[in-house]
């Protein structure tokens, strides 16, 4: 008998013991036709035995003994006494296991309450994750139909991995990033679920996982082990590639709870994903709540466009290798932009006149955000089309401009306005930037900075109150290079002078 239940049951012979009016309130819960229902004889037989033992123990005093639990969560969660609170809940969902709220309740408080009390992202990042494990490892086994665990588990990738509302927001991602890629090893999603379904070749896949769980090797507990070459000598070379495949299809599905069949689903719903970012696992888990658990259309559908905004900044991944190790660069993607801007023109047609206009401006500045990002992160062929769309649909918010005077106006309230010192700091945090990117190997950004940096110098230099105070382009960049050499780790300062090296003279 484990110590959590142990104490469960010392709690319960206590509250008995004190409260033996608890024969009468039975009686009272059982007249009002109490909510809580009773797992079904085919539930029974998946729960763990601890449950099926309190339950039956309690029998027909569960209910007022949870009503006396949730009653004291509430006083410790006004406290602030959160760890006190985590012990109490795991009691209130081992008693309630078939209602949702026993879990979104904790798995709530561990990602947001619990973890910031710790100074350090890795210990924070294992609260998190244990409030996603809760979810998604046991909630949904009791609860297959609640709709909020869906709800909350997606809301956890969106906000608290995906968001930046937390100072190691940052951490998060690289973390998850380093999950995902441990796990797909480079596989795509097609190949995963098409593994799947190769029936016939199962039998050998674990006939060969066997014969490893034999050696003390378990490539399920981790898959990157397929990569060792004393592990691949041991599989047959003929199903060497397929068993990887495998392997990986079901360490998905066993231990991280993804179906590669939905993944592909979803894939060719909206597009392309990049697994290892947490927009398209907040997609993934509401997509399956309203599709399980008949999640409402209005929550589907704004969880579906939060969750796209979110890939549009934070939706690729990029690995370089650095001296100092191996570094995930998040970047935007914006393969979803036509998705979010069909959100955009469907939403316009079905508004109400006085809701248009707002609507209308909302979407302007969207389009001048993908505008301005698809610049600085050089995808010009994006900036350009949307620039074309801005251009058609709201002239008033370009005018007369061509392309990179728009980019130029967006700026021009420091350019017309601003001080010498504020248009060198803008100069200077923008060229900052692009030694940084460079340094870490994400090359689109960098020259996509440069090339904005230029522009505005030039810009700058034409004005003639400027003209003198301000360096040529060449030396402003080598002053920038100078204190980017005494400020940036001594890893980036090699990794920089090294990309420096390879890249062409013209965008130095």
């Amino acid at each position: 008998m484990n110590k959590s239940l142990k104490a469960l049951i010392l709690v319960v012979s206590g509250i008995l013991i004190i409260y033996p009016s608890f024969i009468w309130l039975e009686k009272v819960h059982q007249v009002k036709k109490q909510h809580i229902p009773q797992p079904k004889y085919e539930a029974w037989r998946k729960l763990p035995p601890e449950l099926i033992f309190t339950t039956t123990l309690l029998g027909g005093f569960r209910g007022i003994i949870v009503d006396i639990l949730w009653l004291r969560s509430m006083k410790l969660k006004e406290e602030g006494k959160y760890f006190e609170l985590v012990q109490l809940s795991k009691w209130i969902g081992l008693l309630q296991p078939d209602i949702p709220y026993a879990w979104t309740f904790n798995a709530w408080n561990l990602a947001y309450n619990v973890s910031v009390e710790f100074p350090t992202g890795e210990e924070r990042w294992n609260w998190i994750y244990l409030g996603i494990k809760l979810l998604r490892d046991k909630a949904l086994i009791y609860c297959p139909t609640g709709a909020d665990i869906y709800k909350e588990l997606s809301w956890i990738y969106l906000n608290k991995i995906g968001g930046t509302i937390d100072e190691f927001s940052a951490f998060y991602k690289q973390k998850w990033a380093q999950i995902m890629d441990d796990a797909l090893g480079g596989a795509k999603v097609e190949d995963l679920a098409k593994i799947i379904e190769e029936k016939g070749k199962e039998k050998k896949f674990k006939e060969i996982l066997k014969k490893l769980k034999d050696e003390g090797i378990n490539p399920l507990l981790n898959p990157e082990i397929l990569k060792s070459e004393e592990v691949k000598k041991r599989i047959p070379q003929s199903l060497r590639k397929d068993f990887h495949l495998w392997i990986r299809a079901k360490y998905l599905k066993e231990t991280l709870k993804l179906d590669p069949k939905i993944m592909k689903e979803l894939n060719e719903k909206f597009v392309p994903f990049d697994w290892r970012v947490p927009g398209p696992h907040a997609i993934y888990w509401v997509y399956l709540g309203h599709k399980k658990a008949e999640l409402d259309e209005v929550t589907y559908k704004r969880f579906i466009y939060y969750a796209m905004n979110n890939i549009l900044k934070w939706g690729r991944v990029r690995i370089s290798y650095l001296p100092a190790g191996k570094v995930f660069l998040i970047n935007p993607n914006f393969a979803v932009v036509p998705i979010l801007n069909n959100f955009y023109e469907e939403t316009i047609k079905s508004l109400e006149k006085h809701f248009i206009t707002p609507t209308q401006a909302s979407h302007a500045n969207f389009l001048k955000d993908v505008i301005l990002n698809a610049f600085i992160y050089n995808d010009l062929k994006t900036a350009h089309k949307y620039f074309k769309y801005l251009k058609e649909h709201y002239p008033q918010e370009v005018g007369h401009r061509n392309f990179e005077e728009f980019i130029l106006h967006e700026y021009s309230y420091i350019l017309r306005e601003g001080s010498i010192q504020e248009i060198r700091s803008l100069l200077f945090g923008i060229l900052y930037q692009y030694y940084w990117s460079l340094a870490v190997g994400e090359d689109d950004r960098a020259y996509g900075l440069d090339h904005l940096a230029h522009l505005l110098h030039k810009k700058i230099k034409s004005f003639g109150k400027f003209r003198d105070v301000i360096p040529e382009y060449d030396e402003l960049k080598e002053f920038v290079l100078s204190r980017v050499y005494q400020t940036f780790p001594s890893a980036l300062v090699e990794s920089l002078k090294i990309r420096l090296k390879k890249i062409p003279e013209e965008k130095k």
